[in-house]
């Protein structure tokens, strides 16, 4: 993963930059092939492949359905945020069965990225650099510190297994 550090001549701003081309493509295909019948909370449902009763039947037969289980739900909220701040995403208000909602769809600009990227050679991956928002950094480093929990949970079980087996040998 690319990660950049921006610092504006005004020295004040420092900004961190993640390149998040292959998360954004999974959430405006998501977006799109929803066709604009969702709110953000359904589209992050049937990324990360939720069994919830909400989710229609159609949402499971989704290319996308579940290929975002990867990410914590925090991740998809903020790069919607940061998908709608550089107008690849619009909101739209709606209703179904007399109940209002905000949906979202494509811009033209989403839509035009969106065209552009899935039309990469096979193997080629998107490219997307935006500006971290602090919430998404939070959720980054409670993803680490929990990756390098199990990793010292991983390494103990490892050694216990090793001295169980040499005890065993002595004996």
């Amino acid at each position: 993963m690319l990660i950049f550090v921006c610092v504006l001549w005004a020295g004040a701003d420092t900004r961190v930059t993640k390149d998040f081309g292959p998360d954004a493509q999974l959430l405006l295909s998501a977006v799109n092939l929803q066709n604009g019948r969702t709110g953000l909370a359904k589209t992050i449902d049937v990324l990360r492949g939720s069994t919830n009763q909400s989710v229609a039947k159609w949402m499971t037969t989704l290319p996308c359905y579940g290929a975002g289980k990867h990410k914590a739900v925090k991740f998809w909220q903020g790069l919607a945020g940061l998908l709608l701040t550089e107008d690849l995403l619009e909101t739209f208000a709606t209703s179904f069965n007399g109940f209002g909602f905000i949906a979202y769809r494509l811009s033209a600009k989403g839509t035009a990225w969106l065209s552009q990227v899935s039309s990469l050679p096979s193997g080629q991956v998107a490219s997307l650099p935006l500006v971290v928002t602090g919430r998404m950094e939070e959720e980054a480093k409670e993803e680490k510190k929990k990756d390098e929990f199990l990793q010292k949970v991983e390494s103990k079980v490892r050694l216990d297994a090793m001295f169980t087996e040499c005890s065993l040998n002595v004996h």
